[in-house]
């Protein structure tokens, strides 16, 4: 169950439960927040957007994934460090001209494996305690990515570089 749409010219709205059966190892019926966020675009293009909520950190090219893109083997435990789950509660700022915000659309539609649209230039600071836990810490997260979704043809190559600093 995915309910989003736009509330103004300025403001999206997403929202996904996950439903389980299982937790911890516990059979159980749950509910549990997945996303919960809004994207304010400070710009009539939405090339300047701040996402404020619960949502991806935007961090490693296959954790950006839909995991419905992805082979079940495509998450190494690496990448999944930066954020378990791979969401987390936080504020990122998001910029992408509005032609690749295009592209990324593309190849998120064709089901083709792109990052989706985390912006160009990502830039965040989050909870850094993974996805439905309370903060243990006080310490916030940070993060940062810049990509860039090149076109040769028909084939698109996505580079990009992230990095992020915080104490679990």
């Amino acid at each position: 169950l995915i309910v989003q749409g736009d509330v103004h010219d300025h403001l999206f709205l997403y929202f996904q439960p996950d439903f389980a059966g299982a937790a911890n190892g516990d059979v159980l019926n749950l509910a549990q927040l997945r996303d919960l966020y809004g994207d304010i675009s400070i710009d009539k293009k939405k090339e300047f957007r701040f996402r404020v909520g619960q949502s991806k950190v935007p961090f490693g090219w296959e954790n950006m994934q839909s995991s419905q893109n992805r082979a079940p083997l495509d998450r190494s435990a690496a990448i999944n460090t930066a954020a378990p789950s791979e969401r987390d509660l936080g504020i990122f700022a998001y910029w992408a001209p509005e032609h690749v915000r295009k592209r990324f659309k593309m190849l998120v539609d064709s089901g083709l494996k792109g990052s989706g649209d985390y912006g160009v230039v990502g830039l965040g600071v989050y909870n850094g305690q993974a996805l439905n836990f309370l903060d243990r810490n006080s310490e916030k997260h940070f993060v940062g990515r810049v990509t860039w979704p090149f076109e040769f043809g028909d084939q698109v190559v996505e580079v990009g570089v992230a990095g992020y600093y915080g104490k679990y």
